[in-house]
């Protein structure tokens, strides 16, 4: 709960006339890595100059109760921190496969397997927030971290995502 009052700033500029939409993609997140960090349980296993550069092209994105994140067989370009609320992951044959909240990450195959399309479908649960990440983020943040020899903070947030991998 304490995640989602990061974002629920009353006092943000808020643009007049923008249409409403169930599923709101925010520009670049402006979240405070330490705050994040400190509940988060994924990002809290990571250094903070890793957390910033996560968060430096991230955006937010906010879903609505019942709200597709996307679907099965759609390109697989973006992977997804939940960091407020849980989504269902619906497999086409399966039905439900299971509920994921803040302890899990959605879309991460694209940088694990390879994978081009999306195996599942996914939509929220309740209020969710989520943070995004391309694709091609995930290279970056490879070189970065091996260029400034931090090749073990790399290392551990492959296994992260190799154990929320689903």
């Amino acid at each position: 709960m304490l995640i989602k009052l990061c974002f629920d700033n009353p006092y943000r500029n808020k643009k007049s006339g923008s249409p409403s939409r169930q599923r709101n993609i925010g520009q670049n997140s402006n979240v405070n890595p330490v705050e994040l960090m400190r509940f988060h349980p994924v990002l809290n296993k990571l250094a903070i100059g890793t957390v910033k550069l996560l968060l430096e092209d991230a955006k937010l994105v906010k879903m609505n109760p019942n709200t597709l994140l996307f679907g099965h067989n759609e390109p697989n370009t973006n992977w997804y921190f939940i960091l407020f609320g849980t989504l269902v992951l619906h497999h086409e044959d399966l039905g439900a496969l299971g509920v994921l909240s803040i302890e899990h990450t959605v879309g991460e195959e694209s940088i694990i397997k390879g994978e081009q399309k999306k195996l599942d479908a996914c939509y929220s649960q309740k209020e969710t927030y989520l943070l995004e990440l391309k694709q091609e983020k995930w290279q970056e943040l490879k070189e970065i971290l091996y260029a400034t020899g931090q090749r073990a903070e790399f290392l551990k947030l492959d296994r992260l995502l190799q154990h929320n991998c689903t």
